[in-house]
């Protein structure tokens, strides 16, 4: 009845990621803090989250936090429990969830 069962990646894309084109998470796995690079960013407002693996929100920042000029973040995260985590970036049209995981 419909076929064998097909297992599916835990993070998918649709189309073209926008202006989340070349961003980068580092190190990961994480111990002491992750870094997250997104070039090329313009004139665009970027938010992020930080979520854990139950999509609990952790971290939040706002639009100001990626800018032009300032097309880096550097997440503090010595005090995150050892885990999955997934970091989403939202602005214009476009957005990314990036899988992190965190090892002290």
């Amino acid at each position: 009845s419909g076929g064998p069962l097909v297992e599916l990646p835990v993070f998918t894309s649709v189309g073209d990621l926008g202006i989340f084109t070349g961003t980068s998470v580092w190190p990961n796995p994480a111990d002491q803090e992750l870094n997250v690079m997104v070039p090329g960013l313009g004139d665009v407002q970027v938010e992020g989250e930080l979520l854990d693996a139950t999509g609990r929100l952790v971290r939040s920042f706002g639009a100001g936090a990626l800018v032009r000029g300032n097309d880096r973040l550097v997440i503090g995260t010595s005090d995150l429990r050892q885990g999955s985590y997934s970091f989403r970036l939202r602005g214009a049209d476009s957005s990314v969830v990036l899988p992190v995981n965190i090892v002290h």
